[in-house]
């Protein structure tokens, strides 16, 4: 099947009509529906933080919001608690300046992704861990290379990775989209093209890019 703009949303590979009501709930019928429906904000993989230079930030905040480090895995391992069902996987990873814990809770199954000597790019708030006297970072977000990643508004049962695979898939159409705008104006207040726009937005290249691509956007919201 030949995916369109008007292709109804269900018709896309792991949609269905099931899936395709709850996406309705986030106005999500269609693909240009899909292809609008844009990130509430992004996980910047690319502004790398030396793990040394985040004990002193610690200092000046009790706690640190986004902060992306790269470091290999030293050692994992998980740990039941007295709630039944419940765990936490605890890791200490390290790069050339230092070392840091990090913790996720009830992913039982990052104890054998995540093994000894792997690298991994994480993103998560640090914060001050008066148990071992030391820093955390809990419940981060992997990446497996520097990359700006798109962030999208979930409901139940769709979540933010599910709408990114969805906008992978097509991906094709996201350039299709028609100018609108006249010429004239797009010179004058030198915005990109509405295509390069959407574009940007769902498949990031640089934040000196996705800025202009936010820019165009809430120009065409004044307009």
């Amino acid at each position: 099947m030949q995916i369109k703009l008007d292709t109804n949303i269900q018709f896309l590979k792991g949609v269905g009509p099931k899936m395709s009501v709850k996406l309705e709930k986030l106005g999500v019928e269609t693909v240009r529906d899909l292809i609008f429906y844009f990130p509430r904000g992004y996980n910047d993989y690319t502004q790398i933080t030396k793990i040394r230079d985040l004990v002193s930030m610690e200092y000046e905040a009790r706690s640190m919001e986004g902060k992306t480090i790269r470091a290999k895995i030293v050692n994992i391992k998980n740990k039941r608690t007295s709630r039944r069902r419940f765990t936490i996987t605890e890791a200490v990873v390290a790069d050339e300046t230092g070392s840091i814990k990090v913790v996720w809770f009830n992913q039982p199954y990052l104890e054998k992704m995540l093994v000894a000597g792997r690298e991994v790019i994480l993103n998560g708030k640090v914060r001050f861990d008066s148990y071992s006297g030391g820093l955390s970072m809990e419940s981060p977000n992997r990446a497996e290379k520097p990359k700006i990643v798109p962030v999208y508004p979930e409901t139940a049962g769709i979540s933010s990775y599910y709408i990114q695979k969805l906008v992978k898939a097509v991906s094709c159409q996201l350039l299709t989209v028609r100018e609108y705008l006249p010429e004239e104006i797009i010179k004058k207040n030198n915005l990109v093209k509405i295509s390069a726009a959407i574009s940007e937005l769902h498949q990031p290249s640089g934040t000196r890019l996705l800025e202009k691509a936010k820019e165009r956007m809430a120009f065409d919201e004044l307009f």
